[in-house]
C-alpha cells in the first residue's frame, strides 16, 4: 500500500534556497567600485575633477558619475546611461505596450530580458524619480491577466499576488524526491535560462495529477511579477479554467466565457489557418502579407505555416487526439523500423565482420604457434592460386599453338583445297561489281 508523506514546500526557509530572484550583486558592487566604462572621460592629471565625469552611451552628454546607471543585465553589461536617459527609456517602452500583452523591459544596451527585481536594484539609489515609471510598468505586466469576471463584470487581473510561503502538498516520496529539482529549474527560470514552457512541462510529466497544484502554488512563490505572469499565462494554455480572484466566480481564461463549458470545448477563436496563438504569451495573431516568417508582439519569431498547424492541433478535443494517435501509430511504426534497419540492421554484417577480424587478431597475437600455422597454411594456398593461374595461362597459349599447327598441317596435306580455295578468291576479287 502507498504511504502519502508531506512534501517539502516549494519555498524553503533558508534565504539561499529560495526561487526569489536575487539582483543584489554585492561582489559586482565592489569588483564595479572605481572602474569606468569605456566611454568616460577621465583625465586628473592637473587635479581636478575630470574623473568623476562619464559620457552617456544614448545622448553623449558628459554626467556626474552619482547620476549613471551601469551593469544593468549582469556583470559584463557594457550600457552605461545617465538617469534622464534611462527614464526615457523606461516611460516610451511603458507607452508602448499593447494592452493585453506581456511585455519585458529588456536591457537597451544588450537586448537581453531583466528581472524587474534587478531593475529595482539598480535604480534604487533613485528611488524617487523611478518609482512611478516602474511601477507603471508593472501595472502594464498585471494587465495581461485580464479578465472580466462574470460576476462583478470589472476587468481584473487574475495573477495571483506574491506569496512567501505555501501549504505543504501531500505527495508520494518517489515525486517529493523531484522537488529540489523543480527548485532548481525555477531558480533558472526567473533568471531567464529557461522558458515557462520548459518549467510547465518538467511539472506535468514529473508530478502527473499534482503537476497543476504545484504550479499554481510556483506561480505564487515567484517575486518578480513579469516572471510570474509569464509562467502563469503559459498555465492557463493548458488549464485554461479558473475562478476569479475577486468574486470566485467560474470563468475560461482562455475564451473570456461564464462557466466551466460543462465538460465541452472550449468556445474560443475558431479554428482556421488566419489565427494563430503565439506560443510565448498565447496571443492571437492574423496574418496579412509578406512572407511565412512573423514576429510576435512579445519578440518571439516563429514560421506561420508550422504554428498555425500547431494552433489546430492545441485545439483538438482530448477524444480526437487520442482517435488520431491510434491512427497514426501504425505509420509511426514502420517509419521507425525503415530508420532502424537503415541505420542499424544494414550495418550488423559489416560490424560482424570487424568483430570476428579483431577476435582472430586478438587470438593470433596471443598464440604465436597458431599464427605461424595458419601463415604457413597461406602460403601454400597462395601457392596454389599462382600455379593454378598459371596453369591456365598456359592452357590458353597451347590452345593457341594446336589450332595455329593444325592449319599448317592442313593445307599442307590438303593441296588441292588449297588450290581451289585461291582460284575462287581470285575469280572473285575479278568480277566487275
Amino acid at each position: 500500500m502507498d504511504i502519502e508523506i508531506a512534501a517539502p514546500s516549494l519555498h524553503r526557509r533558508k534565504p539561499t534556497d529560495d526561487l526569489h530572484v536575487d539582483c543584489s550583486d554585492a561582489v559586482l558592487a565592489k569588483s564595479s567600485e572605481g572602474v569606468m566604462s569605456p566611454a568616460t572621460a577621465c583625465s586628473s592629471s592637473d587635479g581636478d575633477d575630470t574623473c568623476n565625469v562619464f559620457v552617456c552611451d544614448v545622448c553623449f552628454e558628459e554626467c556626474d558619475l552619482s547620476d549613471g546607471v551601469k551593469l544593468i543585465c549582469g556583470r559584463s553589461c557594457s550600457a552605461t546611461m545617465c538617469t534622464a536617459c534611462t527614464h526615457t527609456y523606461i516611460t516610451v517602452r511603458t507607452a508602448s505596450v499593447i494592452p493585453g500583452v506581456l511585455a519585458k523591459l529588456n536591457c537597451p544596451t544588450c537586448l537581453v530580458p531583466v528581472n524587474l527585481r534587478r531593475w529595482h536594484n539598480r535604480l534604487a539609489a533613485f528611488a524617487p524619480k523611478f518609482d512611478d515609471v516602474l511601477s507603471q510598468f508593472c501595472d502594464k505586466v498585471e494587465r495581461s491577466c485580464d479578465v472580466k469576471c462574470p460576476s462583478c463584470h470589472i476587468n481584473r487581473s487574475q495573477l495571483p499576488p506574491h506569496a512567501s510561503s505555501v501549504p505543504p502538498i501531500k505527495m508520494l516520496p518517489t515525486l517529493a524526491a523531484h522537488i529540489p529539482r523543480l527548485r532548481e529549474l525555477g531558480r533558472a527560470y526567473c533568471n531567464h535560462q529557461l522558458s515557462a514552457a520548459d518549467v510547465v512541462a518538467f511539472a506535468q510529466t514529473t508530478f502527473g495529477q499534482l503537476g497543476d497544484i504545484i504550479l499554481e502554488y510556483l506561480v505564487q512563490l515567484i517575486d518578480d511579477r513579469e516572471r510570474r505572469a509569464t509562467l502563469y499565462l503559459r498555465l492557463r494554455r493548458t488549464n485554461p479554467l479558473i475562478l476569479t480572484l475577486c468574486c470566485n466566480a467560474a470563468v475560461c481564461f482562455s475564451c473570456h466565457v461564464a462557466g466551466h463549458h460543462d465538460g465541452g470545448p472550449c468556445g474560443g477563436v475558431a479554428p482556421t489557418d488566419q489565427v494563430v496563438e503565439c506560443e510565448s504569451c498565447g496571443l492571437h495573431l492574423v496574418k496579412g502579407d509578406g512572407c511565412d516568417w512573423v514576429q510576435c508582439y512579445c519578440g518571439l519569431e516563429f514560421g506561420w505555416t508550422s504554428a498555425a498547424m500547431a494552433t489546430k492541433m492545441r485545439r483538438l478535443e482530448p477524444r480526437h487526439l487520442a482517435a488520431l494517435r491510434c491512427m497514426i501509430q501504425p505509420f509511426r511504426r514502420l517509419v521507425f523500423k525503415r530508420k532502424l534497419f537503415r541505420q542499424v540492421l544494414s550495418k550488423v554484417p559489416e560490424l560482424h565482420l570487424a568483430a570476428r577480424q579483431r577476435s582472430i587478431e586478438a587470438e593470433l597475437s596471443r598464440n604465436a604457434e597458431l599464427k605461424l600455422a595458419l601463415r604457413y597454411r597461406l602460403c601454400r594456398w597462395v601457392q596454389r592460386i599462382r600455379k593454378h593461374r598459371v596453369f591456365r595461362g598456359m592452357m590458353s597459349d597451347v590452345l593457341v599453338m594446336q589450332a595455329k599447327y593444325f592449319w599448317v598441317n592442313h593445307w599442307a596435306t590438303h593441296a588441292d583445297e588449297w588450290h581451289e580455295l585461291d582460284d575462287e578468291t581470285s575469280s572473285f576479287m575479278a568480277m566487275d561489281v
